[in-house]
């Protein structure tokens, strides 16, 4: 049966999304979560690197560190019928809204319809964060990006378009995801951001990359002052 609780040792991840006006009063927001459990094993980095094609014993400690963090969500134990609770920050009524138990592949995603009366015509980003139990400070919150109703959508790959990923060569390809700084395309930042001056655009970032990179990607944007998604 769905255990609503997320144990002391479950984790959970809200993958960066998008919402929509419906009318003037409600918005529907798409969420995507996952809940999993750290893998614990030792030795299991440097399994991982070996499948890579990647010696972790022979990385610069600088380089290992980065891989040791952007491997780290390819080294868990998905958890299934897990229920996740949802809530809205303010403005948005504090309503609990319980997600549909995660599947085999500890995913949960459904698309949640809010009153959204209290919410100012130009927001940009709604946000939200998971009901915990009684005496878990642990915080697991979550965004999405307001499209309005008239606008411009700019939507962009990511690899090879505004990030260096060489994803025609393999090994390159790999060292640039798993081990090297990522790096920006020449320019592509300052253009986004001109691009983000005109009222109501919005942009979208997709990716062919594993779902576990998503958080590392999200930082790069960050980073590089890409315009926010």
């Amino acid at each position: 049966a769905p255990s609503p609780a997320l144990r002391r040792h479950e984790q959970l991840l809200f993958v960066p999304t998008v919402a929509l006006w419906l009318d003037a009063g409600r918005v529907e927001v798409v969420v995507h979560a996952w809940v999993y459990e750290r893998e614990r094993r030792r030795g299991i980095k440097t399994l991982f690197a070996r499948y890579l094609g990647l010696d972790r014993a022979t990385l610069p400690a600088e380089e290992r560190g980065r891989f040791d963090a952007r491997c780290a969500l390819f080294l868990v134990v998905s958890e299934r019928g897990k229920v996740v609770d949802l809530v809205f920050d303010a403005p948005l009524p504090p309503k609990t809204h319980p997600l549909p138990a995660t599947d085999a592949a500890g995913r949960s995603q459904a698309r949640v319809v809010l009153d959204a009366h209290g919410l100012p015509a130009d927001a940009r980003t709604l946000r939200f964060h998971a009901r915990l139990t009684e005496g878990d400070a642990r915080q697991f919150s979550g965004h999405a990006l307001l499209v309005p109703e008239q606008g411009l959508s700019v939507i962009s790959d990511i690899d090879d378009t505004v990030k260096i990923t060489q994803v025609r060569d393999r090994r390159v390809m790999l060292l640039n995801t798993f081990v090297r700084r990522f790096e920006a395309a020449p320019g592509l930042p300052e253009h986004f951001r001109r691009l983000a001056r005109v009222e109501g655009t919005r942009f979208h970032y997709l990716s062919a990359s594993p779902f576990q990179l998503a958080p590392a990607l999200e930082d790069f944007l960050k980073d590089e002052a890409f315009p926010p998604c």
